[in-house]
């Protein structure tokens, strides 16, 4: 086997450790809207899903949640204020990806990354490609962000679901990496 080679499959199995890093991530993005909702608000809430089950499925010791989830609500018990509760879950997380295409998630991300200096440490954005570059407010906020926590989809690709299969797994691998990386010697 050659140096070239072996190396390869050393970094694939560096790769590999890296899916079982006991990280803790949020997947922010559009609520259940309910069954009688529009059929786009169905489908970009399914897409949020999607993105949570290849999570998990791809990083097995991974604790992978949103904000409503049972176990997120519990962590802040008895805190008043939705952004505050939020910033709480997203503090203790050690990722978060943000699913920018509702009103509320545009909220979160216009309060989070300029209030919170080690919230933009941490976070991803997806978010239609027109607005990846657009000036104005959009611009004014994602300029806080390094230019690889933010990532543009197409249509197509949010169609294909590979805002889910393709760029949150590389942005969990990213972070996975990381911290195995960080950790090991």
């Amino acid at each position: 086997m050659g140096r070239i080679q072996r190396v390869r499959q050393e970094a694939d199995a560096i790769r590999e450790q890296a899916r079982f890093e006991p990280i803790t991530i949020l997947v922010w993005g559009p609520g259940d809207p309910g069954p009688s909702a529009p059929e786009k608000k169905r489908k970009a809430y399914e897409k949020r899903l999607k993105i949570k089950e290849v999570l998990r499925a791809t990083f097995r010791r991974a604790s992978v949640h949103f904000s409503e989830d049972r176990e997120m609500l519990k962590i802040a018990e008895g805190i008043h204020g939705t952004l505050r509760k939020e910033a709480l879950q997203a503090k203790l997380a050690d990722l978060i990806l943000m699913l920018d295409v509702s009103r509320g998630v545009d909220l979160e991300l216009d309060h989070f990354v300029p209030t919170y200096p080690w919230f933009r440490d941490k976070v991803y954005v997806f978010l239609p490609k027109q607005f990846v570059e657009s000036p104005g407010l959009v611009a004014e906020v994602l300029k806080y962000l390094r230019s690889d926590q933010v990532e543009g989809f197409s249509k197509e690709e949010f169609r294909r679901c590979d805002v889910a299969r393709v760029k949150a797994v590389r942005a969990a691998m990213t972070w996975a990496l990381d911290s195995y990386l960080r950790r090991t010697k």
